[in-house]
């Protein structure tokens, strides 16, 4: 069963559990390879990184990182290979944009002037805000009832 911590001091989370799992590991070098951690981003991970190098370095130990991972990304580490890449996601959006009339989505493609010559770009951007959703648990549909 995994443990859950809750770190409740007045200073930036990162911080906080930089400092508390370099406790984990007495090792030489610090081994945290055994514990999972759950970030909001991408970027609050790098930066999680960074300071559990900075506090190894403090102490004169390497450091064996742990797995740091997003919400998005424990929920592709779940499902293995039922959730999209980015790859096919990025095919199935442009096949779905190539293949349907302006008229069908006036508010998303009523700007283009040719949508399926374009179709691989309005697909990226697509791409990308269902994965912007997804961090913050949402899908587009969920999204617009808000």
């Amino acid at each position: 069963m995994p443990l859950t911590i809750l770190l409740s001091d007045r200073e930036p989370l990162i911080f906080k559990a930089a400092r508390w799992l370099i406790t984990r590991s007495g090792q030489r070098p610090l081994d945290l390879s055994h514990c999972a951690v759950l970030v909001p981003t991408s970027g609050s991970g790098r930066r999680l990184r960074a300071e559990l190098v900075r506090l190894a370095a403090d102490r004169g130990k390497g450091l064996l990182s742990p797995v740091v991972l997003t919400p998005m990304g424990l929920l592709q580490r779940a499902a293995g290979d039922k959730i999209a890449g980015r790859l096919d996601a990025l095919l199935a959006w442009t096949q779905v944009i190539s293949e349907v009339a302006a008229e069908s989505f006036p508010l998303l493609l009523s700007g283009f002037s040719d949508h399926r010559a374009l179709a691989s770009r309005i697909g990226q951007s697509l791409r990308e805000l269902c994965a912007l959703l997804a961090e913050a648990g949402l899908t587009p549909v969920s999204a617009h009832a808000r």
